[in-house]
């Protein structure tokens, strides 16, 4: 008789390790690959427990702590769009004062043509102050080197997402 194929056994399968629920941590150091100061992190419990809390990094954020993070971030939204909106709203009004013409500047100049000093940011703030009632710092204000009679271009930056440009007329 014909004898039955040897089988080998069949294997057992083990099931897949459950993965561990990640915890939320409030950063209270700069991790790097991380997250900063202040963030909210998802990272699995051996890693919050054995680095972040026990080197001072992070805390266990609890339900109040989540809450309080999302409130103020919601807030700081909100005050960024506030902060954008005015920017732009003073950009609409630099446009209306400035648009056409442009900002005139008088200086003294000398028998050749050339300005006694220079038109400095300093003097081009304060001149938008007066005359459009519009506060700038002046390292928000980017211009060339302005020593001649002529007409150049200034960079106002009046917020990391609103820029214009302004004529000014020496």
């Amino acid at each position: 008789a014909i004898a039955a194929p040897v089988r080998s056994p069949v294997p057992l399968m083990k099931g897949k390790a459950k993965a561990a629920k990640a915890v939320k941590v409030l950063l209270t150091g700069d991790v790097k690959g991380l997250g900063k100061a202040g963030e909210l992190v998802d990272v699995k419990p051996a890693y919050a427990e054995n680095f972040l809390v026990s080197k001072g990094l992070g805390n266990i954020a609890s339900k109040e702590v989540i809450a309080r993070v999302a409130e103020e971030a919601a807030a700081a939204a909100a005050a960024a769009a506030e902060a954008k909106k005015a920017a732009v709203e003073c950009k609409a009004s630099l446009a209306q004062t400035f648009g056409k013409n442009g900002l005139f500047i008088e200086c003294q100049v000398g028998p050749n043509g050339k300005l006694h000093g220079s038109v400095t940011a300093q003097d081009v703030a304060s001149l938008i102050d007066q005359r459009a009632n519009v506060k700038l710092d002046k390292q928000n204000i980017a211009l060339p080197s302005i020593s001649e009679l002529g007409t150049y271009s200034a960079d106002l930056k009046l917020h990391p997402e609103v820029s214009m440009k302004v004529d000014l007329v020496v």
